[in-house]
């Protein structure tokens, strides 16, 4: 159930914001985590992780715009 989830998450939320051609952007990935966070239940947790994940995706995208240091 996990696949057809990250399918309708996908295709339902996140390409809707998203206009084709265009990049993902923090608001985008932002309200795709937050459906996912309210489809997992009420938890506080559940939001601050899903939060925390959407940070982490920025940050990683941010640091693959460098080169690295050692090449």
């Amino acid at each position: 159930w996990n696949y057809h989830l990250h399918l309708f998450l996908k295709n339902y939320i996140f390409l809707r914001i998203v206009k084709k051609g265009d990049k993902a952007t923090f608001k985008a990935n932002l309200i795709t985590m937050m459906v996912s966070a309210l489809w997992h239940g009420f938890s506080p947790a559940f939001y601050t992780t899903f939060i925390a994940l959407t940070l982490f995706i920025e940050i990683e995208r941010d640091m693959m715009k460098f080169e690295p240091l050692w090449s």
